[in-house]
């Protein structure tokens, strides 16, 4: 039986850390066939509709609609994906959210250091990219997030 293409978007305002993880992780390896990227939610909002995405890795924090705010799109629209939540925020309160949302948290340090802070990550894509395919298939299926926990 043949797997099915598995895909990713990444959405951050800032060009270079979209840049840096699409460069900075073995997307074939974790089992990613296609990976996307968007700058704003806008533009999220569009790769979500017009793709079958699985993972969505997203910034907390982007003008005019945050990270959050599209969190809370995806579940209003019924989407069934991972999403893993990049911060630099202390506070919180944006980590709670993104957890009350399904999302998982990666904190960074500042955006040059995002990519330290999604190594436990990147690891959980090389090593569950089979489990990432059976959940998005699966009747009785668990999330990736209690998967990687």
């Amino acid at each position: 039986r043949r797997r099915r293409s598995m895909k990713a978007l990444i959405v951050d305002d800032e060009i270079y850390a979209v840049k840096g993880l699409m460069a900075g992780v073995s997307w074939q390896e974790a089992g990613i066939d296609e990976v996307y990227e968007a700058y704003h939610a806008d533009m999220a909002k569009e790769m979500l509709r017009k793709h079958d995405i699985d993972i969505m890795i997203c910034d907390i924090e982007m003008p005019e609609q945050s990270g959050l705010e599209l969190m809370e799109w995806v579940k209003e629209e019924g989407m069934r994906l991972e999403t893993v939540v990049l911060t630099c925020h202390s506070e919180f309160r944006y980590a709670q959210k993104a957890l009350q949302l399904g999302g998982r948290v990666c904190r960074a340090a500042g955006k040059p250091g995002q990519d330290a802070a999604c190594r436990n990550s990147r690891s959980d894509f090389r090593a569950h990219p089979a489990s990432l395919h059976q959940d998005r298939q699966g009747d009785d299926r668990e999330t990736l997030s209690e998967k990687f926990s």
